[in-house]
């Protein structure tokens, strides 16, 4: 997880953090997946989404958290992945305030917007808490054969 904290040191734009959080979240999705499946040559250019249900149905169950818990884990993930589409893909990205709170808890619940450096501190926690959930399901895949 050195890679994230190289990635992520130092950003203060809270549009960056989310890219470049969305990408690490990602990258480690694909990871779990081609360590827990042996036949991954078609899994490589599945999407985000795809990528994370795969993983969400091999892991339903985030460590020893409870189903409520996990489920508000993979409901972040999926947030996060909405709230980059809409950023990336929408010059309007309309209103997002329901995926942000989807996505985190925000210490002030007026922050409404990326552009608000108030986002970044909440953004910063809930992307390591995500790469931690993560980095749990990683730690949980059943070493294969030779490995």
């Amino acid at each position: 997880m050195d890679f994230a904290d190289e990635h992520l040191d130092g950003i203060d734009d809270p549009l960056l953090m989310l890219l470049k959080g969305h990408l690490i979240v990602e990258r480690l999705l694909h990871d779990i997946l081609a360590e827990s499946v042996t036949n991954t040559r078609n899994d490589e250019n599945l999407g985000f989404f795809r990528t994370m249900s795969r993983v969400r149905a091999l892991y339903p169950i985030i460590g020893n958290t409870s189903p409520s818990d996990s489920d508000r884990f993979w409901a972040s993930i999926e947030a996060l992945n909405q709230l980059r589409n809409r950023m990336a893909h929408r010059l309007d990205h309309g209103d997002i305030g329901s995926l942000l709170n989807q996505l985190l808890i925000l210490d002030d619940p007026s922050v409404t917007s990326l552009s608000d450096k108030a986002f970044l501190p909440p953004l910063s926690r809930t992307i390591g808490f995500l790469l931690a959930g993560l980095a749990t399901i990683r730690a949980a895949v059943p070493q294969r054969d030779g490995a």
